[in-house]
């Protein structure tokens, strides 16, 4: 099976913070959005800007992470990193 995870990282890079776990990338993207208060369903007082995706292209070997996602809020950019793994996997 497959699993998609979305991590917060702080502006130290010290603290990794785990937001959702899921097994359909949409439903991933959907949470990430509405996290930062962007959502087609919803209103917001203050939604953060989307500033898209950016896919790691790797060259000589793969890794879980495939990318991350930039938002904007208040002035200050925040990253969502997205890995992608099997659980069949050893780790």
């Amino acid at each position: 099976m497959l699993v998609y995870v979305a991590v917060l990282r702080d502006k130290e890079l010290t603290v990794d913070e785990v937001l959702t776990v899921q097994v359909d990338k949409s439903k991933l993207e959907d949470y990430i959005k509405d996290y930062f208060g962007i959502s087609e369903n919803k209103e917001y007082s203050k939604p953060a800007e989307y500033l898209g995706f950016t896919k790691f292209e790797y060259s000589e070997h793969e890794d879980d992470l495939e990318g991350y996602y930039t938002f904007k809020e208040d002035g200050e950019i925040s990253k969502i990193y997205l890995f992608c793994k099997y659980l069949n996997e050893t780790v």
